[in-house]
């Protein structure tokens, strides 16, 4: 892509949240911009993390937002100086935008863990999880939004951390109360592709974090794909809290094209794995979803059929954003325009799908949008 083609500023959207989504679409093209060619002649972007005005709405939860950087004759956006400029003309105009830089330039799920909240008001609320990052994710998902996919595989000596080497990397880098501090823990990893290997890690790190505390985490809960048998459900179901069963679906069509064999697995497969989650007793399933590949007709049509089974409870939202060159062509054409995805929004409010709570990350709507 050379050419971009905005349409015009709907007037029912204020324009923080115009220029919030449309980072993620469009990305921002950055002074002297490390893009650059892979071996393979796909063009990576690489992250900056940006602290936008939309994202200090959320109070505690003011994650920044990830954010690809791109050529600059393919975006609109430009930032110098904690200035984003948009068509050359200032946007977010009353504040400085900060950047919330990674560490040695290098994505934080590296370490096998990641405090998301880092650097505000609450840099503890939660711990991520990141145990695995191999580069050889079964699900191969063509959108992955890591500096790294099956594209790029890590430098890195050590791709996968055990418990005790994550807690005692926690403790050396933050010491051992940070533990006592954290209310929530997410595990959010690479897939297993065996679901035994998956619930014996989460089991063991449960246990590894409960030593350092005298009460129970707010939440302990995973991304639980690997998850899919009755037996392997009461056996997450037992060591979760609370009782929520996350599913990463990601797209209804083309699904196998997108994410691979093992997680692209067919809408009616699907199905089967959430009855089987609220057959065990899961008070709550959730679904991620990542919003700009399919058309808003696609969306409606299966949201609709999932709430109408009762296979969903709530929804979390990332919006779709290309770090590498050749994940351009899985957007649809429609989520180029912002009524794609209010319309997204007002549907889930309609068919009274509960949005997940905290709404902190990196590329998810802005909060301000689901006012609307």
């Amino acid at each position: 892509m050379s050419q971009y083609n905005l349409p015009d500023l709907n007037s029912l959207v204020e324009d923080q949240i115009f220029h919030t989504i449309n980072l993620n679409i469009w990305g921002i093209a950055v002074k002297e911009s490390q893009t650059r060619v892979l071996t393979n002649g796909i063009i990576n972007y690489p992250e900056i993390n940006l602290l936008l005005p939309t994202c200090v709405y959320n109070g505690k939860y003011a994650v920044a937002r990830k954010i690809p950087t791109v050529p600059s004759n393919d975006t609109p956006y430009k930032f110098e100086n904690g200035i984003i400029t948009y068509h050359g003309k200032r946007v977010f105009d009353e504040n400085h935008i900060p950047v919330i830089p990674l560490q040695n330039g290098n994505p934080r799920n590296f370490k096998g863990y990641s405090l998301s909240f880092e650097g505000t008001e609450s840099p503890f609320v939660e711990l991520r999880i990141n145990p695995k990052n191999t580069g050889n994710c079964p699900g191969r998902c063509l959108f992955c939004h890591r500096i790294y996919s099956y594209r790029e595989k890590p430098k890195f000596t050590q791709s996968y951390y055990t418990p005790t080497e994550i807690i005692n990397s926690i403790i050396k880098d933050y010491g051992e109360n940070t533990i006592r501090k954290i209310s929530h823990v997410s595990i959010i990893t690479e897939l297993y592709g065996n679901e035994n290997k998956f619930i014996e890690f989460i089991s063991q790190i449960k246990k590894e974090l409960e030593k350092f505390r005298n009460d129970y985490f707010e939440s302990f809960g995973a991304c639980s794909q690997d998850v899919r048998t009755l037996k392997g459900m009461q056996k997450l179901y037992e060591i979760i809290n609370p009782k929520k069963y996350s599913f990463t679906l990601e797209t209804f069509t083309r699904r196998e094209e997108i994410m691979g064999r093992y997680k692209g697995i067919s809408m009616l497969e699907v199905k089967r794995i959430l009855k089987n989650a609220r057959k065990i007793g899961f008070k709550e399933i959730k679904i991620n979803y990542v919003c700009g590949i399919d058309s808003y007709y696609d969306f409606e049509k299966n949201l609709t059929d999932l709430k109408e089974l009762d296979l969903i409870d709530s929804i979390g939202i990332s919006i779709f954003t290309a770090f590498f060159s050749d994940q351009l062509n899985l957007r649809h054409s429609e989520a180029y325009n912002i009524d794609y995805y209010l319309k997204i929004v007002k549907l889930i409010k309609k068919l009274g799908i509960k949005f997940y709570k905290p709404n902190c990350y990196e590329m998810g709507i802005p909060l301000k949008f689901l006012e609307y």
